[in-house]
């Protein structure tokens, strides 16, 4: 049965819906666009699909980019990473409470830059 979310990223102020089929199995599961509710400001030039596929793109980077500090740098918690997005929408990312030499942080910043282009991730 086609099941229908209401979905509010802790990345903007957006609220989308999507659907996806509770027939399937949750690993191999579509979620597919079905409409805007809100559109936040920084998305406000967008609209529908489009909309709707720049927001998962940033959530999904915040959430792949911490996974990937983890990866890492075990030590590192969600307490130490702080976020943010800034206008042109590129994550920008600092860990606090943790003392990474340079090295590691430029190391992080190569990996991110490999894993998502050049001007997705800054790390601060």
């Amino acid at each position: 049965m086609l099941r229908v979310t209401r979905w509010s990223p802790d990345t903007c102020g957006c609220v989308l819906e999507y659907e996806w089929d509770d027939a399937l199995d949750e690993n191999t599961r579509i979620h597919s666009f079905k409409r805007i509710i809100k559109a936040c400001p920084e998305h406000a030039a967008l609209a529908g699909k489009p909309l709707y596929d720049q927001v998962i793109s940033e959530n999904t980077r915040k959430n792949i980019t911490f996974t990937e500090i983890q990866k890492a740098h075990p030590e590192v918690t969600s307490d130490n990473y702080l976020w943010f997005f800034d206008k042109k929408r590129e994550l920008q990312i600092s860990l606090v409470g943790v003392d990474l030499p340079e090295a590691a942080k430029q190391g992080l910043q190569t990996a991110l830059d490999a894993k998502f282009g050049s001007g997705k991730v800054k790390v601060l």
